[in-house]
């Protein structure tokens, strides 16, 4: 069921992972940032574990169109793409990686309400 507190823990690793993107590179390109993996695997594994379940299920639905899980999974596919010079790096195009989780950070609470309470 809906809960305010797991809710605002979701937003705040959303904003943990916006300063790992703005902040924590070890190289910054000129569109791109180089971040280490573990940092960003990790807050996204925090985020998935507080994630409701009804809320996952919607995310594996590619028809699913509310928009945090739209920019959700935009936004998995853009942070995760890995460094072709060296595997313990991703390479994250900073704009649209931004873009996307403020629109996460901004939506998501209202997105997991409609979601529990509709059958998935």
């Amino acid at each position: 069921m809906f809960d305010k507190n797991t809710v605002n823990s979701i937003k705040n690793y959303f904003i943990k992972l916006r300063k790992i993107v703005t902040n924590g590179a070890d190289l910054n390109l000129i569109k791109f940032k180089l971040i280490k993996r573990g940092k960003i695997d990790d807050t996204l594994c925090c985020i998935f574990a507080l994630l409701p379940e009804p809320y996952k299920k919607a995310l594996k639905e590619k028809r699913q169109k509310l928009t945090s899980i739209v920019a959700y999974n935009y936004l998995s596919s853009i942070l995760t793409k890995k460094f072709p010079l060296g595997s313990e790096y991703y390479i994250v195009k900073t704009r649209d990686t931004l873009k996307y989780i403020d629109a996460i950070i901004q939506t998501i609470e209202k997105d997991i309400q409609w979601v529990e309470t509709h059958d998935f």
